[in-house]
């Protein structure tokens, strides 16, 4: 099959990542990937190639797409985020607080930052303002240049350690950080650059060289800062990334809620439509957005009509919702095809 059509699904069961044929289902390979299995999947920026994250034996494993077959793997040696592919290279958030750099055709680090605190989500590549976002474990965004890794900013969020499950979303020339709070709440932040200089503060950076040598960091340039435009508050944890389909954002909390956001391309973020939540007890829920059409997967699965006039998301019928049944892969889209993995009740 053509690359475009496969499928990547990982067993929880088995501790193992599959690729699939989309088209017939034929199973192609698995390999397996260790205890934690959030987020472990990537492709690599030519689209032939896979990223693993093996949480046994803490590295991050490159493999051919079409068969499997390891291409290059690089030992993390402590627990990281999952990878975030650009163009041209490859991004490891660590535990510790490095953010390596990795060539994507051999796998060896060309380039690490240093942040003074640990990392537990993934930076996020900004192509339109051509910086990486970095989560610090808490209080702290960092913005830093992607030519040289140089800080340009540390926003000041206030976020609690252990308070974002997910990494930020940029889209629309903005950032969306989903960040709980307490038992069943969680505030949606978004982020837009502002006309004002950047707020920082040079001692929370460092940068290095492949050999390892410590720069330290200071703020280099003078452009827009961050500014929080929007805060949302939910009902739910956040633990799934916000989905964003051209000028739409969908968030969907363990709670049920769904809110569903139009972005201008001012400051605006005019709300759209929703669904209160439908449960007391927590179930992770999958959001995909398509063509006018917003797919979640969680005690079932449901497929919303969205109607801004209405301000609704209204459900529309599908042959099977399969209720009851437990979804724990993100959902996917492949031509007209919806593929969802889920785990019978």
């Amino acid at each position: 099959p053509a690359l475009e059509q496969l499928a990547v699904s990982v067993d929880r069961g088995v501790r193992c990542v599959h690729v699939a044929d989309a088209a017939t289902g034929q199973l192609l390979w698995r390999r397996s990937v260790g205890v934690d299995l959030r987020g472990v999947t990537a492709t690599g920026p030519d689209g032939t190639t896979a990223l693993l994250v093996d949480t046994a034996r803490r590295e991050l494993v490159c493999v051919v797409l079409a068969s499997g077959q390891l291409k290059w793997r690089f030992p993390v040696g402590e627990q990281f985020a999952p990878p975030c592919v650009m163009p041209d290279r490859i991004l490891i958030a660590a535990a510790s607080g490095k953010l390596y750099v990795l060539d994507p055709a051999t796998g060896e680090s060309t380039q690490h930052a240093v942040i003074p605190q640990g990392l537990t989500t993934a930076p996020v590549f900004a192509p339109q303002r051509q910086v990486i976002y970095q989560l610090g474990e808490h209080s702290s965004l960092y913005v830093l240049s992607a030519a040289d890794l140089q800080c340009r900013q540390v926003f000041y969020l206030g976020h609690a350690k252990g308070s974002i499950a997910v990494a930020p979303v940029v889209g629309l020339r903005r950032l969306v950080v989903a960040e709980n709070r307490g038992v069943a709440a969680a505030t949606l932040h978004v982020l837009s650059p502002s006309q004002g200089g950047p707020a920082s503060d040079a001692r929370n950076a460092a940068s290095g060289d492949d050999d390892g040598a410590e720069v330290a960091g200071s703020v280099t340039a003078k452009e827009p800062g961050l500014t929080i435009v929007k805060t949302i508050r939910l009902t739910g944890h956040v633990l799934t990334p916000p989905v964003v389909d051209g000028r739409l954002l969908a968030v969907a909390t363990d709670r049920g809620q769904v809110k569903l956001f139009e972005v201008d391309s001012g400051d605006a973020v005019t709300p759209v439509a929703e669904r209160a939540p439908d449960g007391k007890q927590p179930r992770i829920r999958y959001p995909l957005l398509h063509n006018g059409l917003l797919w979640v997967a969680g005690t079932k699965l449901t497929k919303y009509q969205i109607q801004p006039q209405a301000g609704q998301l209204t459900p529309q019928g599908i042959e099977r919702t399969y209720r009851g049944d437990v979804f724990d892969n993100p959902l996917q889209r492949i031509d007209q095809q919806l593929i969802s993995v889920r785990r019978r009740s």
